[in-house]
């Protein structure tokens, strides 16, 4: 990856940015650009010019060094495909960029972002996860969590109030001026509920499986035991939510029934067409229908009877993995919160696309915060489509991030790949 160093040789040389705008001669900007390292190439004469003026060597000027993730022996890359555009990416990247520091001190460590072609690919160093993942058990297993879980159900209901409020108003009217402020202030806010749960998922990585599997021999547990102490047991927003349909299958309620249509308001995420084809398929099958509704009814009541029975058995008075339980029904707070607010921030993008005379598939590649220079005619249909199609990068790296675009941001993709690759092909020999 190359570095251009100019701050570093304006802070040896005392210069600001405005002083070498003046004694080279440079756009303000351009020179802004460099010092920050925020630039996606540099001009032969900008280097011979920089060089001249100040005395120094190219290699003072520009550097190239090895952008390898977990550079430790015996790091491991981790890498996730997903399908999540840049625009709804942006939220939960500035979660793990800057968790609370109260909570988590300087999170997750480094992760990479690459954006191509409709897909999203997300890598994280192993070992770094875990280790993160060691020091929160430690501090948060008991009753620690309580005080981090606070602090998401706050930034939790103020995400859900602005959802709400924003569901009501026809976004398709808004003033120009308030569609990337509005947009921005949704994106805040799920940053601000992500931030104190995205970390749960820090365990999923090997941590939640070693802890698992101590606690599953220790104690003899089967499978089918391991599985009911990991349930959470509770009637969590998701399976409200099926219930809530399954009732709506039960008195065969069709979509513009009153009751049909107060679910779709408090799910504007589900489609009248999703709603409809679940009540005409449960319909076909009452006896399952019935079935599913007795048990999601009856869920808190009869999981605590069965893991109060089984820890009588084993002889233990705590649930072993009550820890890993609780983290399962946050996941699901977060993740419903999480469908509104992508749904709400869907339909401004929507708009913001119409009137920039952007493709809605380029807009995806639009970061929130470039919402308002679209509007204005500063970020075109090329630009997106050149970082859809060659590649867009953000790497964050112990509280610093940087954008990448072009054959930057796939020479990192690359090398990436090529480790993972390569630590699947050594495990299967």
């Amino acid at each position: 990856m190359v570095e251009i160093r100019l701050k570093s040789i304006a802070n040896r040389l005392g210069k600001s940015v405005s002083d070498i705008a003046r004694e080279t001669g440079l756009n303000r900007n351009t020179v802004t650009g460099l010092f920050h390292d925020k630039v996606d190439g540099i001009k032969f004469a900008t280097i011979d010019l920089l060089c001249d003026t100040y005395g120094i060597r190219l290699e003072d000027l520009i550097v190239r060094k090895e952008t390898r993730v977990g550079a430790a022996p015996g790091s491991r890359i981790i890498r996730e495909l997903r399908m999540e555009p840049p625009f709804f990416s942006w939220a939960p990247l500035n979660a793990l960029h800057k968790p609370p520091a109260h909570f988590f001190q300087d999170g997750v460590g480094k992760s990479y972002t690459f954006f191509a072609r409709g897909q999203t690919e997300r890598f994280f160093d192993r070992a770094e996860l875990n280790r993160f993942a060691s020091r929160t058990l430690e501090r948060y297993e008991g009753d620690g969590a309580m005080e981090v879980h606070a602090a998401f159900l706050r930034a939790r209901d103020q995400l859900a109030a602005a959802v709400a409020g924003l569901a009501a108003q026809p976004v398709g009217r808004f003033l120009n001026a308030d569609l990337p402020k509005t947009a921005q202030r949704l994106s805040d806010l799920r940053s601000d509920m992500l931030s104190t749960s995205q970390w749960i998922d820090a365990f999923d990585c090997g941590m939640r499986d070693e802890r698992v599997g101590q606690v599953e021999r220790a104690h003899g547990f089967t499978r089918a035991e391991t599985s009911l102490l990991l349930a959470s047991g509770e009637q969590t927003p998701s399976v409200l939510r099926r219930l809530a349909v399954l009732r709506l299958a039960q008195a065969n309620t069709g979509v513009e029934h009153r009751d049909a249509k107060k679910f779709l308001s408090a799910y504007p995420f589900v489609s009248a067409e999703e709603l409809a084809a679940d009540i005409e398929a449960y319909a076909k099958r009452p006896e399952t229908l019935a079935f599913e509704v007795e048990t999601l009814s009856r869920l808190p009541k009869a999981h605590a009877d069965a893991v109060r029975n089984l820890l009588r058995v084993k002889n233990l008075r705590i649930n072993p993995l009550e820890f890993f339980a609780r983290l399962d029904a946050w996941r699901d707070e977060r993740e419903e919160a999480d469908r509104g607010a992508r749904f709400q921030l869907d339909r401004l993008l929507r708009v913001i696309a119409e009137r920039s005379h952007l493709a809605y598939p380029l807009a995806l590649y639009l970061l929130p915060q470039e919402s308002e220079g679209a509007l204005n005619g500063l970020v075109g249909e090329q630009a997106l489509q050149t970082r859809r199609d060659e590649g867009f990068l953000v790497a964050l790296e112990h509280g610093g991030y940087k954008a990448y675009e072009g054959a930057w941001a796939v020479s990192v993709q690359d090398d990436l790949v090529s480790r993972n690759m390569s630590q699947l092909a050594y495990a299967n020999l």
